[in-house]
């Protein structure tokens, strides 16, 4: 199936003191969740500033971007009340924010104890490894919510979080043609999942014209479903974000055509 991820930076938010940093979201109750949101929504319309165009810049980066990242997955209700995959849709934003702290935040915002926070905490440590961040200066809170009500099902949204995490920093507009599915551990691998040829065969229908698929299962998909859709198999985030930034490239999706 296909979730629709929106991702959206938001900069200048210097008066944001409600955020907390990762280390410290423990002592922070669900009703801070909606007061981030809020104050990243009066904030919306902002002066823009310009993209940042390298990993090396992160400091220089100002402007507010969106754009939206399909993922594949499926979600499955109970064996007793149904007999076959249930497929369930639900968005995903993730948002990128600059706020005036000293070292780099991250905050979850969502449901404590839900599945989704932890594949959005492997995949904010996937991308702090990948990008080196902690070897950065990066003056950077990083906002990364989900709002659904539904529980994701396994860890399948981890790449496509990491891919969105790391696209928003970069100021990478990911095209709307590619959707991703896998999960990722804090090193970076992108790891197998179940259903994949259900997946697949759901970008198809949703008229998606490629998708990137963990390597180790590249070998379940029917060629006759790679003739209908393009498969990208990756072994890491490495690789994942190479096929983004070249989807992105030939689209012209590139904020300022520059990554």
């Amino acid at each position: 199936m296909i979730f629709n991820v929106t991702k959206r930076c938001y900069f200048n938010l210097s008066n944001l003191q409600e955020v907390v940093s990762l280390e410290s979201r423990s002592d922070c109750s669900t009703s801070s969740d909606s007061t981030v949101a809020s104050h990243i929504q009066a904030r919306q319309r902002q002066q823009e500033h310009p993209n940042v165009s390298d990993a090396q810049n992160l400091s220089d980066v100002s402007r507010s971007n969106s754009s939206t990242l399909n993922i594949a997955s499926c979600y499955g209700l109970s064996e007793k009340t149904i007999d076959q995959e249930m497929k369930i849709a639900y968005p995903m934003r993730i948002t990128c924010s600059w706020v005036n702290y000293k070292e780099l935040k991250f905050e979850f915002a969502g449901k404590r104890n839900d599945d989704k926070e932890s594949v959005a905490i492997t995949a904010f440590e996937a991308v702090m490894k990948h990008m080196s961040l902690k070897e950065k200066k990066v003056d950077r809170m990083i906002l990364l919510q989900f709002e659904t009500l539904v529980r994701m099902r396994g860890n399948s949204g981890g790449v496509a979080a990491a891919i969105a995490i790391e696209a928003a920093i970069l100021g990478i507009r990911i095209p709307n043609s590619i959707a991703v599915t896998g999960a990722i551990n804090e090193e970076g691998e992108v790891l197998p999942v179940s259903d994949i040829v259900d997946m697949v065969t759901h970008c198809f229908d949703e008229n998606i014209e490629s998708v990137i698929v963990p390597l180790s299962n590249d070998s379940e998909i029917p060629e006759q479903l790679k003739l209908r859709v393009e498969v990208h198999p990756v072994k890491d985030l490495s690789e994942a974000m190479k096929i983004i930034r070249d989807c992105a490239q030939k689209t012209g999706a590139t904020a300022n055509n520059k990554t």
